[in-house]
């Protein structure tokens, strides 16, 4: 069954820029809200990992002890500039 919404608000940018985004994709801009809405409602829910074993351990048998003795310890410095030239 269908339904209607109206979402009120929405910032001009992101509705000129979901304007461009829908004739990119040769849909009218209400096909286009429907369809992000779609996705983003229908993906499957992703669970963040609680550690690197947590992801890898099973593929490779390694615990957190075993990576934190393989992988450097970061060493964030908030002064330090980042040059892109």
């Amino acid at each position: 069954m269908n339904e209607t919404i109206m979402i009120r608000g929405v910032d001009p940018e992101v509705k000129r820029r979901l304007r461009l985004q829908a004739a990119d994709n040769d849909r009218s801009l209400t096909a286009e809200a429907r369809s992000i809405l779609t996705d983003a409602v229908m993906a499957p829910a992703r669970v963040p990992a609680r550690s690197l074993a947590d992801v890898f351990g099973g593929l490779t048998g390694v615990s957190d002890i075993d990576l934190d003795a393989v992988l450097p310890q970061r060493r964030v410095d908030p002064d330090r500039r980042l040059d892109l030239a």
